[in-house]
């Protein structure tokens, strides 16, 4: 397997089980896959909130909330709810598969080649619907925390990840949109910078030059794409290319609306500056508006 490393989430109560299934995934696919380990139902649910994966493998019966209870938080979650899931369980309910269309399930006990060909087949599948794996998305999440905590001196808070869902954009923020290729995947990001940020982050800049506001906020979100590049490289050997980063004015009526229409995800990002809301859009369509966009006379 090449690329960006894939994220799998292993929830099972037994320790002995998710060592187990962590080893022999070790052994066929090396440093190409981030295992991440949850003891139980409400582990599993805090990760998830917070973390994408590209595969979540769970048990069933497991303490403090059931795997039921805890498929049903993967599905509701902004994160992973388009996230591959394979069940290991002794209790088997063929009314799982039925009703969740992207759940497999290994009844137990179960050979671990079984096991192995299913992730394979799923990583080969993809996440439903999604076109950033989880490892860009991870990185560039990274890269904003990077950037608040190293360049601006704050401790960010990462609220919950929220769906993006068309309307108008929030007049009292800078938007910039950053449009690059990893892999084969042309992918587009917007950062969002509130005005008491973007006054924040020119202050520790130590000029005396006014510098403009939009300036400002296209150096941050290029230093934003550098750390989260950097955070990819350092993991899997995967460098995005930066196609575009350019701010959306007030004025360009046909870039605020492509935004406004857009779907995906939103990140909030907390300091005591104000906010910055790091955005993963999925439409296809977004993508080629920009296309149509690019083409037109400046």
């Amino acid at each position: 397997m090449s690329g960006a490393k894939k994220w799998v989430l292993i929830a099972d109560d037994e320790p002995e089980v998710r060592e187990l299934i962590d080893n022999y995934i070790e052994m066929n696919y090396g440093e190409s896959l981030m295992v991440v380990h949850a003891s139980d139902g409400v582990e599993a649910s805090h990760k998830i909130k917070f973390q994408a994966f590209d595969i979540i493998i769970t048990d069933l019966k497991m303490p403090k909330r059931e795997g039921q209870a805890f498929i049903q938080t993967a599905l509701d979650s902004q994160l992973n709810n388009n996230t591959p899931i394979i069940v290991i369980t002794g209790y088997p309910d063929p009314n799982l598969e039925r009703k969740y269309s992207h759940l497999k399930m290994i009844p137990k006990p179960f050979e671990m080649s079984t096991l192995l060909d299913e992730v394979n087949n799923q990583l080969r599948l993809g996440k439903i619907d999604q076109r950033i794996g989880a490892a860009v998305l991870n990185a560039y999440i990274q890269g904003t925390v990077g950037f608040i905590s190293k360049v601006m001196n704050l401790e960010p808070e990462q609220e919950l990840t929220q769906l993006k869902k068309p309307g108008n954009l929030n007049s009292e923020r800078e938007h910039v949109r950053i449009t690059f290729k990893s892999g084969k995947s042309r992918c587009v990001f917007v950062i969002s910078f509130d005005r008491s940020v973007v006054d924040r982050i020119s202050k520790s800049l130590n000029t005396d030059v006014a510098l403009d506001s939009q300036l400002i906020c296209v150096t941050a979100a290029k230093t934003i794409f550098r750390r989260a590049s950097t955070y990819l490289w350092k993991e899997s050997n995967a460098r995005p290319i930066l196609i575009e980063c350019s701010h959306i004015a007030k004025e360009n009526e046909v870039a605020q609306k492509s935004l406004a229409s857009s779907r995906g995800i939103s990140i909030p990002l907390k300091t005591e500056a104000g906010y910055i809301i790091a955005q993963a859009i999925w439409e296809e369509k977004y993508i080629h508006s920009l296309d149509e966009l690019n083409k037109r006379p400046a």
